[in-house]
């Protein structure tokens, strides 16, 4: 069993839209850290990703979101998974159960519990480029400087 854990840069969770509930965006982005830490480990395999936030979990479902900020984090996160030929379910639990907050929270306990289990840290994998990515989206004046 292995862990990770990472930070959302300040300058990216300031430009989200919906900045006042960013609890939806960062679990968004934790499934792509996800991807990008344990790369090697979803190829060709089976993948059931425990949520706990129900925007998190549809937007993964559908792949698309209303808000287009969960809409291209999922579209990353499905391109990636294609590209590794993983099958992914994804099970919904209530955050009480929820063992991969335990990073998250960085209490002293979790992180003992997850020792105990026998769990082993693994520094989180280079997401920089996604939020390179996402930062210019979101600084966008208009339409016209979307590039391809």
């Amino acid at each position: 069993m292995f862990y990770t854990s990472g930070k959302v840069p300040e300058h990216i969770s300031a430009l989200i839209p919906d900045s006042g509930n960013l609890i939806q965006f960062y679990e968004m982005i934790a499934a792509l850290l996800l991807v990008h830490t344990f790369e090697n480990a979803l190829t060709d395999s089976d993948l059931v990703l425990f949520c706990d936030n129900t925007a998190q979990e549809g937007a993964l479902r559908k792949g698309r979101s209303k808000r287009w900020t969960y809409s291209f984090v999922s579209g990353l996160f499905w391109h990636r998974i294609a590209k590794y030929g993983t099958s992914v379910w994804l099970e919904r639990v209530s955050s009480e159960e929820n063992i991969a907050d335990c990073p998250s929270r960085l209490k002293i306990s979790d992180v003992a519990m997850l020792r105990e289990v026998g769990a082993t840290y693994v520094p989180p994998g280079n997401i920089d480029e996604i939020f390179e990515q996402l930062f210019s989206l979101l600084t966008l004046t208009s339409i016209e400087d979307v590039t391809f």
